[in-house]
């Protein structure tokens, strides 16, 4: 959370003065490896437990302009500590701490250009005063959030002109960030809920738009699956918030947000039953958003952790207590998947059809002519009414260099796959069918490669078509080697044994690519018995 005080930076050089003292008492400049020890005592958040407190300071982004030159600002950092000799600190699951900053109209980035920081999220709350950058987790609400800080500052600020500060806070300048919430639940959920994960994952790559998806080690618990995005609203779910303040309606987006699946690093190591065997999701909103959109954010995310919980097939008896979780506190896992969510997620299954399908035909025979029709209607066509990737048939001999016959036939079979359809007007088109194209794309255009690259291959073996066409006077060009001639004295003695073509399994136009792929060879075709 973030907000400023109206204090005219009050609370900030109370502080640094603090500050400053220490380091002459104690001779040595406090920095966040040597805390500053202030207070040894309990918090409210601490459960009687007491914590140290510890202060230090590192540059800001922004300073002043003196006669010496640009003097960076400072920040002031208030944390809590378990031993501030070992540099531990608290383990304690509620964490509080405060970063205090300046904001005036003197301030300059060290370009020397003035520095400039949010107004108010009313649009004309612009102040010179403390910023407060809080940092809690377990909070229920942003009020607690400023409260707890302000308890914290309390080992460094007497209470009568702590109460001053407090009364101060500009409201409008308040900011909640990184709002999460989250479910932990038994163990045997884990495969459903990380299965739910890769597929949206799968489906927004699909999809064309932002996401990642990592392995990776985060505070203590080990990360097992996480996927950001910030297309959660295109999946269906709401990414709008609304709220009122003194009459008047605000509304905004949600950036983006990040599903993810945890478990502690000391699992495997702890007691069957105690609860960290069990792994954890959470949904965190990224972004900053006005104060009194709190609980809709907190809404927002929510939703999005009980869809993805409940279509992974954890149920409301698969919730797990844990020190700062009962799942009575929670709403039942109930929430369904948004409609839009499994109709793209039902696409995307028949898109992985079409992928399998696609690599079979284009990546497992020798020759690259369906390689190179799909390639020209991916990056030759233009937008038209028969489709975003059209092209007639005498574009595709232009492009890629093969008989009209060939590319005929190439585009019948690439149409019985459902990879491509034929639209007829005053000529015949050949369109991508629109569920193939973006999984096309990923196979033509693989990481690495570029457009300009994939055509200039395509283009060589255009002109290499061409040139071999010329030389044999034959229409089919596809890579294969020519077909051996049978000579009179062949088809004589192979007469008695001679199959005509028509009673035959196989097309003509067929026998170069079975040829190619060993289920017949050339002596079959003019001797097969």
């Amino acid at each position: 959370m973030q907000g400023q005080l109206d204090d005219n930076n009050d609370l900030f050089d109370t502080v640094s003065q603090s500050l400053e003292r220490l380091d002459r008492q104690r001779g040595v400049t406090a920095d966040k490896d040597t805390p500053h020890r202030i207070s040894r005592q309990s918090f409210s958040w601490t459960s009687s437990q007491p914590v140290e407190v510890g202060l230090f300071a590192s540059n800001s982004q922004c300073g002043y302009l003196t006669g010496a030159g640009y003097n960076s600002s400072q920040k002031l950092h208030i944390g809590c500590y378990s031993s501030i000799e070992s540099g531990r600190k608290t383990t304690h699951p509620v964490r509080v701490s405060v970063v205090l900053e300046r904001r005036s109209s003197e301030l300059v980035y060290p370009d020397g250009n003035a520095f400039t920081w949010a107004k108010g999220w009313d649009g004309s709350t612009h102040i010179a005063g403390t910023r407060l950058r809080i940092v809690s987790t377990y909070a229920a609400n942003p009020e607690l959030i400023w409260r707890r800080a302000f308890e914290l500052l309390g080992a460094l600020v007497d209470s009568h002109q702590l109460a001053e500060l407090y009364a101060k806070t500009e409201y409008t300048t308040l900011r909640v960030g990184g709002v999460e919430t989250y479910h932990r639940h038994h163990n045997k959920t884990l495969l459903g809920v990380s299965d739910t994960i890769h597929q949206t994952a799968g489906l927004l790559v699909w999809s064309e738009e932002d996401c990642k998806e990592h392995l990776s080690l985060e505070r203590g618990e080990r990360l097992l699956h996480r996927l950001q995005s910030p297309h959660f609203g295109l999946l269906g779910f709401d990414m709008t918030i609304q709220f009122e303040h003194k009459g008047a309606r605000y509304t905004d987006d949600i950036s983006d947000a990040v599903v993810k699946v945890y478990e502690h690093l000391e699992a495997s190591r702890l007691p069957s039953g105690h609860s960290l065997t069990h792994p954890k999701s959470e949904v965190k909103i990224h972004g900053w958003y006005p104060a009194p959109a709190f609980e809709t954010v907190v809404r927002r995310a929510t939703t999005i952790l009980h869809a993805y919980l409940a279509w992974g097939g954890v149920e409301a008896s698969d919730l797990v207590t844990d020190d700062h979780y009962t799942p009575d506190d929670h709403e039942l896992v109930t929430t369904p998947l948004p409609t839009e969510y499994l109709t793209r997620l039902d696409r995307y299954y028949r898109s992985d059809q079409i992928r399998d399908t696609a690599i079979g035909h284009l990546f497992h025979r020798q020759t690259m002519a369906p390689h190179d029709i799909i390639a020209t209607l991916l990056f030759r066509s233009s937008s038209s009414r028969y489709g975003s990737s059209s092209l007639p048939y005498d574009a595709l001999v232009e492009h890629t260099g093969l008989a009209k016959e060939t590319v005929r036939r190439h585009v019948r079979k690439l149409e019985e796959l459902n990879l491509v359809k034929r639209v007829r007007s005053h000529k015949m088109y050949v369109a991508l069918c629109k569920e193939s194209r973006n999984v096309l794309r990923e196979l033509v255009l693989p990481a690495k490669r570029t457009v300009g690259k994939v055509m200039d291959e395509v283009r060589n073996r255009a002109l290499a078509r061409h040139e071999r066409r010329d030389a044999s006077n034959e229409d089919d060009d596809d890579e294969s080697s020519n077909l051996e001639v049978v000579t009179p004295a062949e088809r004589r003695d192979a007469e008695e044994h001679w199959v005509s073509i028509s009673r035959m399994d196989y097309l003509p136009e067929d026998l170069p690519e079975l040829v190619r792929d060993g289920v017949i060879s050339r002596d079959d075709i003019y001797l097969r018995k």
